[in-house]
């Protein structure tokens, strides 16, 4: 993989988070133009070129323990521990070039999935970690989706 810029730890929950449902994701609720690789990752070519790879091995949660545990003392950070305590998944991104998670093309896309998988995001070429809080979904939304 290229540099890894950014993390998103998070908890699958009821719904697998597959490459599919990533790239629909993407797509659909993100305006992303998103390709699948031959390696199995997705490559986002627009707006901001990224390559996602999902991380769903055995380490993941002890890693996001570690994490969790090393902002702990940090009470700002309270929410953010919390999550990464239950993490057993991460999506890491990487770029080719010295791209910026904070960028605003960068970060919309970050930001959106963070807030649809409830997770931590980890900059880590600037030393952050955020939480993007879920949309709350009207009732006619829940509806609809099912």
């Amino acid at each position: 993989m290229t540099k890894v810029i950014a993390r998103l730890w998070y908890t699958p929950g009821s719904r697998i988070v597959s490459l599919d449902l990533l790239q629909r994701r993407l797509t659909e609720n993100l305006g992303c133009s998103v390709e699948k690789t031959e390696t199995s990752d997705l490559r986002i070519t627009a707006p901001a070129p990224l390559l996602v790879r999902l991380q769903n091995d055995d380490n993941i949660a002890l890693e996001a323990a570690e994490l969790s545990k090393q902002i702990r003392s940090e009470s700002h950070l309270k929410p953010a521990s919390d999550k990464l305590n239950k993490a057993t998944r991460r999506l890491d991104f990487g770029a080719q070039d010295d791209c910026d998670p904070q960028d605003p093309q960068i970060k919309g896309i970050l930001t959106g999935l963070t807030s649809g998988l409830d997770g931590v995001l980890e900059d880590c070429v600037n030393g952050r970690l955020s939480i993007a809080p879920r949309a709350k979904k009207s009732f006619m939304q829940k509806l609809l989706r099912r």
